[in-house]
Order: structure tokens, then C-alpha cells, then sequence
């Protein structure tokens, strides 16, 4: 998914792709992934990160965490390594 990040608004994809710079540095497989809630046509970016023997989504607008991607809303793709790591605000 190609998305455009609105610098300097800590929305919900600056928040997931701040925790997954922080991941990757740690050493971590980690994405964001956008989803679409269930209840409106907004669009949300989670993280989703693979730890040993399992996958977990965290949602770090709202602080919650899921092993289920469809807790946050219908998944419609990632947003590419490319993106996140050309992203502005962190060169």
C-alpha cells in the first residue's frame, strides 16, 4: 500500500511506524498494516509483529493488542518498508 504520512501529526500511522522503527532496531520483523473498522470507512494503521512461534498486532493509538489482525478492523494491506524508512521525520 503506498501512503502518505502528514508530518508532524502524531496520528495513528506516525504512531505504528514509530513503534516499528523502535522494533526493528530491537530486531524485530515488524510492519504496519492498514485495516478498515468495521464501523466507518476510516482507515487505521496497526503494527503487526512476528515473534517466535506467533504474530501479534498492537495498536498503539489505543494501547491494545491482539493475535488477530480483524480486532482492529478489516485488513487492507502494508504499508511498505520503503515508505516507513524514507518517512521525513526519521532522517
Amino acid at each position: 500500500v503506498n501512503a502518505v504520512y502528514e508530518v508532524n501529526v502524531y496520528d495513528c500511522s506516525n504512531k505504528a511506524a514509530h513503534y516499528v522503527r523502535a522494533l526493528w532496531k530491537a530486531g524485530y520483523d515488524a510492519d504496519v498494516i492498514l485495516t478498515q473498522r468495521l464501523d466507518s470507512r476510516a482507515l487505521h494503521a496497526v503494527v503487526r509483529v512476528q515473534l517466535p512461534g506467533r504474530v501479534v498486532y498492537y495498536d498503539p493509538t489505543a494501547g491494545t493488542r491482539s493475535r488477530r489482525s480483524d480486532a482492529f478492523g478489516g485488513y487492507i494491506g502494508v504499508i511498505g518498508r520503503d515508505v516507513i524508512a524514507m518517512h521525513p521525520e526519521f532522517k
